[in-house]
């Protein structure tokens, strides 16, 4: 992957359970990535390998994408080129509530 294809920097967050806060990653939590959209509130983040994210077990207990004005739960992280590139998917957290504005029958809409 050319260094340009790599143009939005995120930054990648830990939840700390003993303080029960957020904190950024110790080693270069501002990062560049490639995102793409996959629908339904869902990225894909194409980044540069780290040595601290393998795969799904460093994202425990949870990690959050922090992308322009979204937060976003980290799913999953792949590698796909060894020693190249990874791959983090991650999705807004949605919550449903229903549409009351509607009395012929219940709607559902996204909530915020």
């Amino acid at each position: 992957m050319e260094a340009g294809a790599y143009r939005e920097q995120i930054t990648l967050q830990r939840h700390d359970t003993a303080t029960d806060t957020w904190i950024t990653l110790p080693v270069e939590p501002t990062i560049w990535a490639a995102p793409e959209s996959v629908g339904d509130e869902r990225y894909f983040f194409r980044i540069r390998w780290r040595g601290d994210l393998f795969g799904f077990r460093d994202t425990i207990p949870a990690l959050r994408v922090l992308w322009r004005n979204r937060i976003l739960d980290v799913e999953d992280v792949t590698e796909t080129l060894e020693f190249g590139e990874a791959r983090i998917s991650a999705k807004s957290l949605q919550i449903p509530v229903p549409d009351l504005s509607s009395s012929a029958r219940q709607t559902w809409k996204r909530w915020p």
